[in-house]
């Protein structure tokens, strides 16, 4: 069995490349550069901004993690295209399982729809339930320096820092607890369909703010932090405008369907 990841950079990724080089599986690493390689990984170069992809052959199964996302890209589509480009690219091989990663959605409010939303819906219409797997965590989080460089900077100035005053609670999910779940319960066991994982733990955006990075926070109106969500776009900072975004609609997860599998990930056993 071999594995294909993408993002292996970023958040998600980055925590599966650790762990699967851990478990000796053989990776191949889809990016734009090729990175320093481990002892069981190897590279093949994919853009995600590129229209189309070459197909990929491989004498194993294979096993897709795409945990790849173009912040950047200002056409809302833009990225399912490119996740239907993936699809195709391996249809010449004996695909196993193909696991994309989505985000909540309360399907009583699609109008309410940010363009990283509204991508993911529509990169789930691509998918097949029996044979893949749709992941939505809840609330991802790391506490390692790389991934936490925002938060570290913002601590260093002492000072509350203002956020969207929300009623909704999050269930925040440490990002190597996750991946843990999603390898050796979902993955290893060969699970397919659609999960919601939700963290074990409730709690507000600023009580999590308090506990895991000890900033202080305090609450503002909407409007502000829309204005500043559409000033960054207007700055080319997709990726920053795209997180405001995200907390202006944090998911009351109580509103998801009951349809979608749920996976409670206990975080007590500090993976």
């Amino acid at each position: 069995m071999k594995f294909f990841l993408t993002g292996f950079s970023g958040l998600i990724g980055s925590s599966f490349r650790r762990l699967l080089n851990a478990e000796h599986q053989q990776v191949v690493l889809l990016g734009r550069e090729k990175p320093f390689l481990n002892k069981y990984e190897s590279y093949l170069q994919y853009d995600l901004e590129s229209s189309f992809v070459s197909p990929v052959t491989s004498k194993d199964e294979v096993i897709i993690l795409h945990c790849a996302y173009n912040f950047s890209s200002r056409d809302s589509y833009f990225n399912s295209r490119s996740t239907l480009n993936l699809l195709k690219a391996f249809e010449l091989t004996q695909c196993k399982k193909f696991v994309f990663f989505s985000t909540p959605i309360n399907h009583q409010d699609i109008s309410n729809l940010s363009s990283y939303q509204s991508d993911k819906v529509q990169s789930e219409s691509l998918f097949e339930l029996d044979r893949d797997l749709i992941l939505c965590p809840s609330f991802i989080f790391s506490n390692d320096s790389k991934s936490s460089k925002l938060f570290d900077a913002i601590k260093n100035f002492h000072i509350p820092i203002p956020i969207p005053k929300n009623s909704n609670l999050i269930f925040p999910i440490k990002v190597n607890a996750l991946v843990h779940e999603i390898y050796f319960k979902l993955i290893l066991e060969n699970i397919s369909g659609k999960f919601l994982i939700i963290g074990s733990a409730s709690q507000s955006f600023a009580s999590f703010l308090k506990i895991n990075f000890r900033i202080s926070a305090f609450e503002m109106p909407h409007i502000i932090f829309k204005i500043t969500a559409s000033l960054f776009k207007v700055l080319s900072f997709q990726y920053l405008a795209l997180r405001i975004e995200g907390l202006l609609r944090l998911p009351n997860l109580q509103e998801i369907p009951s349809t979608d599998s749920v996976i409670i990930i206990d975080e007590s056993e500090n993976i």
